[in-house]
C-alpha cells in the first residue's frame, strides 16, 4: 500500500474537510500522514491520525520578533495574509516551509503528496523537483491565490485537484475544469473535539439558533455589527436560544451584556451544536454550509469575503436558505430572516432532498477511488519510465 503525506493549509476550516478523506485511505490500508504545526498535533491524533511535525526547531528568522518553536498556524497565516499575494512565495515563512518539505519527503518518501491548494507550490516543487505524485485538495469550488506556484510552461501538466464538495452544490450548468474532480462533501460528522462546552447553559425547551463566523471572523470589518444585531434581535425573541461563537480572537466581554436566552462563547462544537439547531446563521464558509446540508438544518447567510458570496448564492439558488446583507444588518432584518426561515417548509423539502444527495456521495467512496486512480496511473508512469530506461542502457 502507499505512503501518503496530507499537507493542509493551517486553518481549521482547510484542515477538517481533510479528515473523512484520511480516515477512508487509511482504511483502504494506505499509510496517511499529516504534516502540520505543532498546535494540530493533538487534534489529529484525537482523530486517530499520524501527525508529522514541521518547523519544530525555526529560528527567529522564521517571523521577525517570535522566540524558537514559534511557527504556530496563526502566526504563519497572519504573517503571510499581511503580505501582497505576489510576495507571498517569496517570504522567509514560505521559504522554511519549502524546506521542510524537502527534508521530511527526503527522510520518508511518499508514494502521494496532497496538499491545500493555498499552498500548491509545495505540491508543483515536489513533483517537479523531487518526483513525488501530488494532488491539489481545495475546500472550495473558489479559485483561491496559490502559493509558490510555479510559471507553467507547456511541457507541465497540471496537477490534479479534488474538490471537497459534490457537484450537485455548484450552480446548474457551471463550467468543468480539465483535471478537476469533485468528490464526496468530506464532512467527519465524527470528529473528536478537544475543549469543553457548557451544555448544562442550553435551554432545552427552546428552538435553538446557532451562529458562527468561521475561524477569521476577526479579520471581517463586519463582525462586530453583525453580532450586535444577532444578539439584539434575541431580546425580542425569547422563545428562541441563540449559541453565537464569536471566534478565538475577539473579546466576549465587548459584547455584554446580554439577553438570557443568548450564549456567547469564543469556540463551540460546530457539528453537536448543528445537530441541535433549527438554523444556523453563518458567514457562507462552505465547511460550515455542506454541514448545514449534511444534517438537513436550514441557513441564513451573511457573507463576507473570498467565496463566501458565492456559497450565500448557490444556498439560495437551490433553496436551502435565506442571504442577508452584512454590510447594512439591523436587529430588525436578522429577526425577519428568522421568522422566514422557521416559516417556510420549501425550504426544509430542498434542505432534505440536496442532504439526501449529500448523503448518498459522501458513502460512495469517490474520493479515495480517485486517488488510489492517481496513484495507479503514477505507478505505471513510473513503471514505463524505468523500463525505458533499461533499454536504452542495454
Amino acid at each position: 500500500m502507499a505512503t501518503i503525506m496530507i499537507f493542509p493549509f493551517p486553518e481549521y476550516g482547510h484542515l477538517n474537510p481533510t479528515l473523512k478523506l484520511a480516515k477512508a485511505l487509511k482504511q483502504a490500508g494506505h499509510r496517511v500522514c499529516f504534516l502540520g504545526f505543532a498546535e494540530f498535533e493533538a487534534y489529529l491524533v484525537a482523530q486517530g491520525l499520524e501527525f508529522m511535525p514541521i518547523l519544530e526547531n525555526c529560528n527567529e528568522d522564521c517571523i521577525s520578533g517570535e522566540p524558537p518553536r514559534c511557527m504556530q498556524a496563526t502566526q504563519v497565516t497572519q504573517s503571510l495574509a499581511a503580505m501582497k499575494v505576489t510576495d507571498r512565495a517569496s517570504s522567509e515563512t514560505y521559504r522554511q516551509i519549502e524546506k521542510e518539505l524537502e527534508r521530511i519527503t527526503g527522510e520518508i518518501p511518499p508514494d502521494l503528496l496532497i496538499a491545500d491548494i493555498l499552498i500548491g507550490g509545495l505540491a508543483y516543487k515536489a513533483a517537479r523537483e523531487f518526483g513525488i505524485s501530488s494532488i491539489l485538495v481545495s475546500p472550495s469550488y473558489f479559485e483561491m491565490p496559490m502559493l509558490g506556484k510555479p510559471v507553467l510552461d507547456e511541457k507541465d501538466r497540471q496537477l490534479p485537484v479534488l474538490v471537497f464538495c459534490p457537484e450537485a452544490f455548484d450552480f446548474p450548468g457551471a463550467s468543468k475544469k480539465p483535471n478537476r474532480y469533485y468528490i464526496e462533501p468530506s464532512v467527519d460528522l465524527e470528529r473528536q473535539e478537544l475543549h469543553a462546552f457548557p451544555w448544562e447553559a442550553l435551554d432545552q425547551s427552546k428552538p435553538l439558533i446557532y451562529s458562527s463566523a468561521g475561524c477569521q471572523p476577526h479579520l471581517y470589518d463586519q463582525s462586530s455589527t453583525l453580532y450586535r444585531a444577532l444578539i439584539e434581535a434575541m431580546s425580542e425573541k425569547p422563545e428562541w436560544q441563540l449559541v453565537l461563537a464569536i471566534g478565538r480572537h475577539m473579546d466576549c466581554a465587548a459584547f455584554e451584556p446580554v439577553p438570557e436566552n443568548v450564549l456567547l462563547v469564543n469556540w463551540a462544537p460546530q457539528l453537536e451544536l448543528i445537530k441541535r439547531a433549527a438554523m444556523m446563521i453563518t458567514h457562507g464558509g462552505l465547511g460550515a454550509v455542506k454541514e448545514c446540508i449534511m444534517l438537513s438544518v436550514p441557513m441564513i447567510v451573511f457573507p463576507c469575503r473570498w467565496d463566501q458570496p458565492f456559497n450565500a448564492a448557490r444556498v439560495v439558488a437551490h433553496g436551502l436558505g435565506m442571504r442577508g446583507n452584512i454590510n447594512q444588518v439591523t436587529a430588525q432584518q436578522v429577526a425577519n430572516l428568522i421568522d422566514s426561515v422557521a416559516t417556510n417548509p420549501t425550504l426544509k423539502r430542498r434542505m432534505a432532498a440536496m442532504s439526501q444527495t449529500f448523503h448518498q456521495i459522501e458513502d460512495s467512496g469517490i474520493g479515495v477511488k480517485v486517488v488510489e486512480s492517481i496513484l495507479s496511473q503514477a505507478h505505471d508512469q513510473h513503471a514505463r519510465s524505468t523500463d525505458y530506461r533499461s533499454s536504452a542502457i542495454l
